[in-house]
C-alpha cells in the first residue's frame, strides 16, 4: 500500500510538472511569434514608407486595420495631419507619453544614422494596458521622419486566459 501511495506521489509530480512547464512554454511561444511577426511588420512598413515619395491616408488605414495596429508619424516632431485627424486625444497623449520614454530610455545616437533604423520594445501604461510598440527613424536631408506603431496586447493576452481556462479544465 505505501508503494502504491509513492508510485502515485511521485507520478503526479511528474505529471504537474510537465503539464506545467507545458503551459509555460505555450505562452512564452505566443508571445515571441507575436513580437516577430510585429518586428516583421514594423520591418515592412518602414521599409515601404522609405521607398515611397507620397504617404497616403488610405493606405495608413488599411494598414491600421488589418493588423489592428495604431500609426503615429511625425516630421521633426510635428505630428503628420493623419495623427491629428484621426487620433483621439487620449490616444496622441499616450504617444506623446511613449516618446517621451523613448527620448529617455533609446533615443542616444539612433538619430545619428544616415540609414533607416528601428526598435521594437513593450511598454505598459499606469493604468496596466500593455502594447508591443516600435519606433523607426528614417533621415533625411532636413529633417526626420519618425513612424511610431502601437500594438495593443489585449487580445494576446485574452488568447493566454483563454487557453489557461481551457488548459486547467
Amino acid at each position: 500500500l505505501r508503494l502504491t501511495y509513492l508510485f502515485t506521489c511521485i507520478t503526479s509530480i511528474i505529471l504537474i510538472t510537465m503539464s506545467l512547464l507545458y503551459v509555460l512554454l505555450y505562452i512564452r511561444d505566443i508571445k515571441e511569434s507575436n513580437y516577430h511577426t510585429f518586428q516583421s511588420n514594423m520591418i515592412n512598413v518602414l521599409s515601404n514608407l522609405e521607398n515611397t515619395d507620397i504617404i497616403s491616408y488610405d493606405w495608413i488605414l488599411k494598414l491600421e486595420s488589418a493588423e489592428s495596429y495604431s500609426f503615429f508619424l511625425y516630421d521633426n516632431d510635428t505630428a503628420f495631419r493623419f495623427v491629428t485627424d484621426s487620433k483621439s486625444e487620449e490616444e496622441i497623449l499616450l504617444a506623446e507619453e511613449i516618446l517621451s520614454y523613448y527620448n529617455t530610455n533609446f533615443a542616444s545616437g539612433l538619430e545619428s544614422y544616415s540609414a533607416p533604423t528601428h526598435i521594437e520594445f513593450n511598454y505598459s501604461t499606469q493604468d496596466k494596458k500593455h502594447f508591443l510598440v516600435g519606433i523607426g527613424i528614417i533621415p533625411g536631408t532636413n529633417s526626420n521622419l519618425v513612424l511610431m506603431i502601437l500594438y495593443p496586447l489585449a487580445k494576446q493576452n485574452q488568447n493566454i486566459i483563454l487557453f489557461l481556462i481551457v488548459f486547467s479544465s
